[in-house]
C-alpha cells in the first residue's frame, strides 16, 4: 500500500540536495571571478609601482650622515702637549752658563731664573739665556693650540752642604735619546783626572753625538785630610747624585778615580771595575742587567784597548755612589787611572774614554 507521507519526505530531501549543489556551484564561480579580479589588480599594481617619498628618504640619509659627522666631530680634540728641553749648554766660566732651549712644536717658551714657577706672563724665550751659578732656571712651552708642557727645572748647583757642593752640567747633543753620565770629584786628591774629564767635555761639546751629564763634586771641607775629604765627597755624592741620576736614566755611568796602582796592589795602572756585577754581594741586580753591563764594557774596551777590565776588592766609595746606582738597574763602572801620570797623559786618556763612550754600541 502506497504511503503518502514517505513520498513527501523523499521529495523534500531531493529538493534540499539540488539546492546545496546549486549553491556550491555558485560559490565556485564566485571564487574564480574573485581570483581573476585579484590577478587583474596585481597586474595593474605591478605595471605602476608605488613611488616612495624621495624627500623622506633623502632626509633620513642626510640625518644619518649628519649623525656620523657629528659623531666624528663631537669627540674631544686630542691635544698633544709640547716637549721642551735644554738643547745646548756652553760653559763660559765657573760662574756663567749659556743655555739654549728647544721645543718639538711651534709656539712659545716661557722661563724664569729666580726659582719661581714661570707663567705665560713670564719672560718669553727669544735668545740664549745666560745663567749664573746661583740662579735656578725654570721653563715650559705653550703650543699654538694652547696646550702646555710640564715645567722643567735646571740648577747648576744640584746640592750644597757644609762639606761642599755638587754641580750638574750638560754636554753634547742634548736632544739625543742616549745619555752618558760621568761622576768626578768624589776624592778631591784625585783631581787631575777629574779636571781632564771636565776639560775634555768642554772641548768636544759641539762634536758629541750623545747627551753627557757631568756630576762634579766639589769638596770644600777638610781638604787637607785624606780620610776626611774622601768621606765628605762620598757623602755629598750619595746625598745629591743618587736621586737625581735616576731621572736622567743614563745608559752608562762611570765614576772617575785615580790610583797609585802599585801601592794599592792593583794589577793594572788603568782599568774599569764593573760595579753592575751580580757577583758583588752588595749589588742586587738581575742576570739581564749583569749581562748588559758586561756586554757594554766588552765593547768599550775594544774602542779603548789601553784600558783593562779588572775587578779588585771594593774600596770605600762604591757603597755610597756606584753600588746604589747599580742597584737602581743602571750600568755602573769605576774608571781608575794611574795618579803619577802627567796631566797631559791624563788628558789624553780622558779624551779617549769620552770618545769611546760617545761611540760604543748600546744595542742589546
Amino acid at each position: 500500500m502506497f504511503n503518502k507521507k514517505y513520498f513527501v519526505l523523499i521529495l523534500i530531501i531531493l529538493s534540499l540536495f539540488c539546492l546545496i549543489a546549486s549553491v556550491s556551484a555558485a560559490n565556485s564561480d564566485l571564487d574564480d571571478n574573485l581570483n581573476k579580479l585579484s590577478a587583474n589588480e596585481s597586474s595593474v599594481q605591478s605595471s605602476h609601482p608605488i613611488e616612495k617619498d624621495t624627500n623622506q628618504v633623502d632626509n633620513a640619509s642626510a640625518a644619518n650622515q649628519n649623525a656620523d659627522d657629528n659623531s666624528k666631530n663631537s669627540g674631544a680634540v686630542i691635544r698633544k702637549a709640547p716637549k721642551v728641553w735644554i738643547n745646548k749648554m756652553v760653559e763660559k766660566s765657573d760662574k756663567k752658563l749659556v743655555i739654549k732651549l728647544k721645543s718639538d712644536q711651534k709656539g712659545k717658551i716661557y722661563y724664569s731664573t729666580n726659582g719661581k714657577k714661570p707663567t705665560v706672563n713670564s719672560k718669553k724665550y727669544t735668545s740664549p739665556i745666560t745663567l749664573t751659578s746661583n740662579k735656578v732656571l725654570k721653563f715650559f712651552a705653550v703650543s699654538k693650540d694652547g696646550s702646555k708642557s710640564k715645567v722643567h727645572t735646571y740648577k747648576r748647583i744640584l746640592g750644597k752642604t757644609s762639606k761642599g757642593y755638587v754641580e750638574k752640567l750638560y754636554f753634547g747633543n742634548l736632544s739625543s735619546t742616549k745619555t752618558i753620565a760621568l761622576i768626578v770629584g768624589v776624592h778631591v786628591q784625585e783631581s787631575g783626572m777629574h779636571q781632564a774629564i771636565h776639560k775634555g767635555l768642554v772641548k768636544k761639546n759641539k762634536d758629541l753625538n750623545r747627551k753627557f751629564v757631568l756630576y762634579y763634586i766639589h769638596v770644600l771641607k777638610d781638604t787637607g785630610s785624606y780620610s776626611k775629604s774622601r768621606m765628605n765627597g762620598q757623602i755629598l755624592g750619595n746625598k745629591c747624585i743618587i736621586k737625581d741620576i735616576a731621572k736622567e736614566k743614563p745608559e752608562i755611568t762611570t765614576d772617575i778615580h785615580e790610583t797609585s796602582y802599585k801601592i794599592s796592589g792593583y794589577k793594572y795602572p788603568r782599568f774599569i771595575h764593573m760595579i753592575s756585577n751580580k757577583h758583588i754581594k752588595s749589588v742586587k741586580i738581575s742576570k739581564q742587567d749583569h749581562k748588559k753591563s758586561s756586554l757594554y764594557l766588552k765593547r768599550l774596551l775594544k774602542l779603548a784597548p789601553h784600558i783593562h777590565r779588572y775587578d779588585p776588592q771594593l774600596g770605600s766609595s762604591p757603597a755610597y755612589i756606584t753600588v746604589p746606582i747599580a742597584n737602581k738597574g743602571m750600568v755602573s763602572y769605576i774608571y781608575e787611572t794611574e795618579s803619577n801620570y802627567s796631566q797631559k797623559t791624563k788628558q789624553s786618556y780622558a779624551d779617549k774614554y769620552i770618545k769611546a763612550l760617545d761611540k760604543v754600541s748600546l744595542s742589546i
